[in-house]
């Protein structure tokens, strides 16, 4: 049986620095297992399908959207359409609730579980 990687849960988070199984991050990140990507968004504090659709396309059950450390980042509606047209919880929360979110997800459930965190804000 070949092994399959656990994916990675995030170690701490404060406004504007996050760590992620040991490796720290300053910018909003991406979590997809055990891969840490940047994360941009087109209108920086509103969430669009375009922002999340390379996630949505790779089949997770889960997305953990981060909003900030205060909130800030708004859904749109067609990020919320194309998650619920595909089948997929959109779970949206300040960033350090997502964060413990998240890590439970992870840790818990046998599910795919990625996070789209915003670290400011």
């Amino acid at each position: 049986m070949i092994p399959i990687e656990k994916p990675l849960t995030i170690d701490e988070y404060e406004f504007g620095s996050i760590r992620i199984g040991g490796s720290d991050h300053d910018g909003d990140v991406i979590i997809r297992g055990t891969d840490i990507t940047r994360w941009w968004r087109e209108k920086g504090h509103l969430l669009q399908a375009a922002d999340i659709r390379s996630m949505v396309e790779s089949s997770p059950e889960v997305i953990v959207v981060g909003t900030g450390y205060h909130g800030a980042v708004k859904i749109a509606e067609d990020a919320l359409s194309l998650c619920r047209e595909k089948g997929i919880e959109l779970i949206t929360r300040p960033t350090t609730e997502a964060v413990e979110i998240y890590n439970r997800l992870v840790e818990e459930e046998d599910r795919i579980v990625f996070a789209a965190l915003h670290l400011t804000c």
